[in-house]
């Protein structure tokens, strides 16, 4: 090879090497942004998952005083304020429900951008 096609071919090897170091770099960000993404996503589910565990503990438990009042067995003033914590609790699980749909929203998001980095 003549000296200006073995620069050329330098210069090629080199861009290669930049080019696939800027690929690699782009796929461990976008790893990165798979993990963490899917971390937040399972605590958001988590939170739902529990709320939804209490919401129906404590219907049954509300269900159970109501029953038990009718049968004259409990205290019927503790029967409304049992639906009221049932109600905290359903606003609660309410909340955890958006915040899950915003985690799965935003980690469509940044895994969307970071695949394009990629791309």
């Amino acid at each position: 090879l003549n000296a200006a096609a073995q620069s050329n071919l330098g210069a090629a090897n080199n861009q290669l090497a930049a080019a696939q170091g800027s690929l690699r770099s782009a796929n461990s960000g976008l790893e990165s942004a798979k993990q963490q993404a899917t971390s937040k996503l399972q605590g958001a589910q988590n939170s739902v998952d529990s709320w939804a565990k209490q919401l129906s503990d404590k219907s049954s438990s509300c269900h159970s005083k109501e029953h038990r009042c009718r049968r004259k067995f409990w205290t019927c003033g503790s029967v409304p304020v049992c639906w009221t914590e049932y109600g905290t609790i359903a606003a609660s699980k309410e909340g955890a429900d958006l915040a899950l749909t915003a985690a799965q929203k935003a980690t469509e998001g940044s895994l969307s951008a970071a695949q394009g980095t990629v791309d």
